[in-house]
């Protein structure tokens, strides 16, 4: 009966050790395709700088929208020459939305409105240095006359390569840029 038993337990122990290794060869194989797939994983191209914390992060072109979306839950949605939406920058809010409606910007936080500030003209100029041209609007902080801000998209060869926006009237602006580019 234990002669039993020991060549019971022998036989069991060899189906296990015989299936760890067959499953482990299926392993390294499902492994190494895991791996090779990563590899094709783009890497983030655009650099969130908001009060000196740097995020990466992905530009998606969706309809007539750019979201800027990281993996930290980050989401920056950019229209008309307009950041419009934010979400997940808790130390601010929830969800940011920002409308502009002719000369004004009106900011809202998680649904509530925070302020209306009154802005100019875009204006164009061109960094003489790298030939960067610069979309520039000075907005005026609930309409005054002395406190303002600029809000500035940047472009080489048309093509958006940073931007910096105002995005709460508490807080100061966000920064997005190419990786490649080095706004001022």
């Amino acid at each position: 009966m234990i002669q039993k038993i020991k060549i019971t337990i022998a036989a069991l122990l060899f189906l296990v050790i015989s299936s760890c290794s067959f499953r482990s060869t299926q392993y390294d194989y499902l492994r190494q395709i895991i791996i090779s797939n990563q590899k094709d994983i783009p890497n983030p191209e655009w650099i969130i700088d908001w009060s000196g914390v740097k995020y990466d992060a992905y530009a998606i072109n969706h309809q007539d929208a750019i979201y800027f979306a990281t993996t930290n839950e980050h989401l920056i949605g950019f229209r008309d020459k307009r950041i419009f939406l934010v979400r997940g920058f808790n130390a601010i809010a929830a969800e940011i939305k920002i409308e502009s409606d002719n000369n004004r910007i009106i900011y809202y936080s998680d649904n509530k409105l925070k302020r209306i500030d009154l802005c100019g003209l875009w204006e164009n100029k061109i960094h003489s240095e790298d030939k960067i041209q610069i979309e520039n609007q000075i907005c005026f902080v609930g309409g005054s006359d002395y406190n303002q801000y600029e809000n500035n998209i940047y472009y080489n060869q048309n093509m958006i390569i940073g931007l910096i926006f105002k995005i709460h009237p508490e807080y100061p602006p966000i920064k997005l840029r190419l990786k490649s580019n080095d706004i001022k």
